[in-house]
């Protein structure tokens, strides 16, 4: 929305105006938030009308390469592999050494 009215709420009071401006050529719209906390815009134009919610500060996000749910996939098909007897698992052709010559 290129030259929209922007308002800009601060974290902890959503009713008063802390900020007001308009959207660039773009569409863009940039502010200095002054404290951490959930911030909230809004920009207009006369038939629609954009809302946002905007985290400043806080906990850092977690960087790990591994998710959670892809570790409890492959735990889950470790416990489902262990738990099929070896009676009942097919013969991938591995030979035991227990009772053969050497």
């Amino acid at each position: 929305m290129a030259n929209a009215e922007v308002r800009v709420f601060a974290p902890g009071n959503p009713g008063r105006t802390a900020l007001t401006g308009r959207t660039d050529a773009a569409g863009k719209f940039v502010f200095d938030a002054d404290r951490d906390g959930l911030w909230s815009a809004e920009a207009g134009s006369t038939d629609y009308v954009a809302r946002v919610m905007i985290r400043v500060g806080g906990e850092p996000q977690s960087q790990n390469w591994l998710s959670p749910f892809l570790l409890v996939g492959f735990l889950a098909v470790l416990l489902a592999i262990a738990s099929v007897p070896p009676a009942a698992r097919p013969n991938t052709g591995a030979q035991s050494l227990k009772g053969r010559d050497r």
